[in-house]
This record gives structure tokens, C-alpha cells and sequence, in this order.
């Protein structure tokens, strides 16, 4: 069974890319970083300069997110490798990881892998007693994700109008559509950070404030949209709405650059029912 770690890189922190490929090398057999943007790649050789495992694809401008893991896949297919570790640059897997998921990847139908993320601002409950071995899951995201290339080549791969946020839904929803699992095992795997999130109360409810850019803002709520548009059989939309609606509510009580990050969301919702749906036959 032939490992690779994916890694899809714009201006990474060095110190933080250097402790995620410390952690991630001695568990896989290579190491491919995506270089999104040639103003990155300094930074990049920098914390990949001890590795002898770790390759870099350089692309000249920032592509995104989903082209980035649509070329980490190309790479893992053509060179053979069996199974992807997809991470974030700024995650850091803890031992053991991939010795774990490696118990599991004969699961019935299995095409993604997942496990424990712990985030470094809030808290998750991922509702395990403490004898459960795994369950199966509708979704997970990219970082920790150990995807079967298999699988991957018998869907339509990483939609790549998306660019960022969403992206690790899309495939997970491709990849039931083509009647795959995807299964979380009980095991803190991944030390993450999502924004600048935290825990607040909503109605009585723990939710979670991500603290997220106006940018990124617009990105989510379009592509929250859009993925309700393209897979009806796992998303409703009045659902999707009702979730926009939740997220503003708690923008507006718990975050800064409220007006701006209100005005983005709205803006990304309009665009999230124009966008065409992404033709898979074009590129994949």
C-alpha cells in the first residue's frame, strides 16, 4: 500500500509548514506540496529544505484550493500511490495517524477516511463513546482526509470553479454519488485551525464563530448555494438557507466587520444560484 501526503500551499507560515511536514513525512512514503503562486515557493524550499521525501508543484498563480488537490490526485495517479493524506498547511497530524487509518481502509465501499480534528480555538463533540471504533459519515473536511485513489478515479474529482471553502464537501458528495462511504474513525488525528473561530451561544445552542475574512465570507456562503444547486439528493436548499441565515445571525452578535461580511454573503448567495455548474467532462 503506497502512501502520499498532499499539501496545498499559499503563503504559508514556515515555522507551522515545517512542524506539519516534521509530523507528516516519517508516516507516508512521499510528500507533495501544490505551490499556489510563485510568490510562495520561497517560503515553501524553506520548510521543505530538510525533507528528502517532499516534492513541489509550482504553479504560477494562486489557482485555489480545488485545482490545487485536482493536481496533488493527478500527481498521486500517476505515480502510482494508492492512498492521499490531504492537509492543510497549517495542520499538524499526530503520530500514528496513518498506521490507524491504514486498520480501516478495508471498510465496505470506502472512499474517504477521516478522523478526530482538533481545533486550536473551539471545542467539536463527534458524538463517540468511548468503545466506538468508527461511524459513518455524509462529509468531512480536507485536513486528515486519506482519500482512495481508486475512488477518486471512478468520480468526477475536485470541482474546480469552486476555488476555496465548500471544496472538501463537493468531493465528499461526489463521491457518494458514485456509491462511496466515507467513514470517521475514533482518533485524535490532526491539531487544525479554522480562522479565528471560537465557541458562543446561539439560542441556548453551542455554535461556532469562525472569524472568518469578508472574503472567504462571500466564497462560503456562494458555494454553500451552489453545492445545494449541484447535489439535490444530499442538500436542500430551504436547509441551505436557513443555515445562511444562522451564520449571519451570529456574524452580526459575535464578529467584527459585520456590514461588510453581511454585504459579501448576500453577494455570494446571488452568485451561488447564477454560477454554471461545473462540467467535470471538461478537465478531468
Amino acid at each position: 500500500m503506497k502512501t502520499l501526503a498532499g499539501i496545498v500551499a499559499y503563503h504559508p507560515d514556515v515555522k507551522r509548514l515545517e512542524e506539519n511536514l516534521s509530523a507528516i513525512a516519517p508516516q507516508v512514503d512521499a510528500v507533495v506540496v501544490f505551490v499556489n503562486g510563485v510568490d510562495s515557493v520561497a517560503a515553501v524550499q524553506k520548510a521543505a529544505a530538510t525533507f528528502e521525501t517532499v516534492s513541489l508543484l509550482i504553479n504560477d498563480k494562486n489557482a485555489g484550493v480545488s485545482v490545487g488537490l485536482s493536481r496533488i490526485m493527478e500527481y498521486a495517479i500517476q505515480n502510482t500511490f494508492d492512498w492521499v493524506l490531504s492537509i492543510d498547511q497549517d495542520s499538524v497530524c499526530r503520530p500514528g495517524l496513518i498506521e490507524c487509518y491504514k486498520s480501516y481502509v478495508n471498510l465496505p465501499n470506502v472512499g474517504i477516511l477521516t478522523c478526530c480534528i482538533t481545533d486550536r480555538n473551539f471545542s467539536e463533540d463527534f458524538g463517540f463513546d468511548k468503545n466506538d471504533k468508527y461511524c459513518q459519515m455524509g462529509g468531512c473536511i480536507t485536513a486528515g482526509s486519506f482519500t482512495n485513489v481508486k475512488a477518486y478515479r471512478e468520480s468526477d474529482g475536485y470541482d474546480e470553479v469552486m476555488f476555496i471553502d465548500g471544496v472538501d464537501w463537493d468531493i465528499c458528495y461526489n463521491l457518494r454519488r458514485h456509491g462511496y462511504c466515507l467513514y470517521r474513525i475514533n482518533f485524535d488525528g490532526v491539531l487544525h485551525e479554522v480562522g479565528h473561530g471560537k465557541n458562543v451561544s446561539l439560542f441556548g445552542k453551542k455554535v461556532v464563530a469562525l472569524g472568518e475574512s469578508p472574503l472567504r465570507n462571500y466564497y462560503m456562503a456562494r458555494n454553500n448555494v451552489y453545492l445545494a444547486r449541484k447535489y439535490p439528493e444530499f442538500l436542500k436548499m430551504p436547509n441551505t438557507l436557513l443555515h445562511e441565515l444562522g451564520v449571519e445571525v451570529i456574524i452580526l452578535l459575535y464578529e467584527d466587520q459585520k456590514g461588510v461580511k453581511i454585504k459579501n454573503r448576500w453577494r455570494g448567495v446571488k452568485d451561488g444560484f447564477s454560477m454554471p455548474l461545473y462540467d467535470a467532462g471538461s478537465s478531468h
